[in-house]
């Protein structure tokens, strides 16, 4: 799961948002950026992008913040469709791609971490962005081994 970048929406057509910079890891298969729309629960899915793999935690760089939720607060935020409510938010349609790209990479990141007993979720946020953003979000599943 990588950071929120979304050129590539399930919105009406617009202009692409500008990309944002996925955290490098030694775990590509956890950091590859996705541009993917909210699951069912929320609106529409693209069932052929398969959901994350669970791994360790992605290394925080030294200007963001990293919060490693506990399992159970993980599946709170499933329980209360944060996804959803995060792609309902009241936003210009230049950002609805991104936003919905951000719902999207959360739902997902959440249903790929509670796949597995006592999984949960890193949230990265770093605001050193590319122009224009501002900030960048990274969402990835962890393994159980590794959660609070």
């Amino acid at each position: 799961m990588g950071v929120i970048s979304a050129p590539e929406a399930v919105a009406a057509p617009e202009k692409p948002t500008p990309q944002s910079v996925a955290p490098q890891s030694a775990n590509p298969q956890s950091a590859t950026p996705q541009s993917v729309a909210p699951s069912a629960r929320g609106g529409a899915s693209d069932s052929d992008i398969p959901l994350p793999t669970p791994g360790p935690p992605m290394p925080v760089p030294g200007e963001a913040f990293g919060y490693l939720a506990t399992h159970d607060l993980t599946k709170r935020m499933d329980s209360m469709n944060l996804p959803q409510a995060v792609a309902a938010l009241p936003v210009p349609d230049s950002y609805r791609p991104a936003n919905l790209a951000f719902a999207g990479q959360f739902d997902r990141a959440v249903t790929a971490a509670l796949a597995s007993p006592g999984g949960c979720v890193q949230v990265i946020i770093n605001s050193h962005t590319a122009a224009g953003n501002l900030f960048d979000y990274g969402f990835f599943p962890i393994e159980p081994k590794y959660c609070p």
